[in-house]
């Protein structure tokens, strides 16, 4: 997951938080944009990483939460989801 945030933060210069498994990925945005930038993230990462996009699912936020520490709080990001395909992860 470290790579996919990494790959996403350097190739789109926004900040991301990524959580669940090979098949099942939420890559959260912070305010992505338009969705065509949001397709864009997904095509990108189903190339690098030789996955299908359905395996990868963008959700723009607010911003990504974190602790006191500046740690990222990943068991926040699935209670603040709307998505289902996320918040199972």
């Amino acid at each position: 997951m470290d790579e996919v945030e990494q790959m996403v933060q350097k190739h789109f210069g926004v900040e991301t938080a990524v959580s669940g498994s090979d098949n099942n990925m939420c890559i959260y945005v912070v305010d992505p944009g338009r969705k065509e930038d949001a397709d864009c993230i997904q095509e990108y990462l189903s190339d690098k990483a030789q996955i299908a996009q359905k395996a990868f699912t963008v959700i723009p936020i607010k911003e990504i939460p974190r602790n006191a520490s500046g740690k990222t709080e990943y068991h926040k990001l699935s209670e603040n989801n709307s998505s289902t395909f996320c918040s199972k992860a």
